[in-house]
């Protein structure tokens, strides 16, 4: 009888070893993987970052683009508009002095 107590006791006190053991490996393992979700993280910030950088200096250039764009049409729409003043001022004047005092 006393030998099978002793084989239960070496039995549960192998049983406890292994137990503390998993118990180890189980927080190896899980610091070992908030390790990489840490480096995964940081990897994707910082790809993340590079592309809202590389989106932002695009949509600059296109900006900057667009708006010089907007600003030769603005010029050549304003020398047409003068232009027109120029060679056809006496006409609008008298156009408008018509118009303001009713005659046709």
């Amino acid at each position: 009888m006393e030998e099978v107590v002793n084989r239960l006791s070496q039995i549960e006190a192998i049983s406890t070893g292994i137990i503390e053991d998993a118990s180890i490996q189980k927080k190896a393992l899980s610091l070992e993987n908030i390790k990489r979700m840490d480096a995964f993280d940081a990897e994707t910030d910082a790809e993340t970052a590079k592309s809202i950088s590389e989106l932002t200096g695009q949509l600059d250039r296109q900006l900057s683009e667009e708006l010089s764009r907007l600003r030769d049409a603005t010029d050549s729409e304003l020398e047409r508009i003068t232009n027109l003043y120029h060679s056809h001022h006496t006409e609008l004047a008298q156009e408008l002095l018509k118009k303001v005092i009713g005659a046709d």
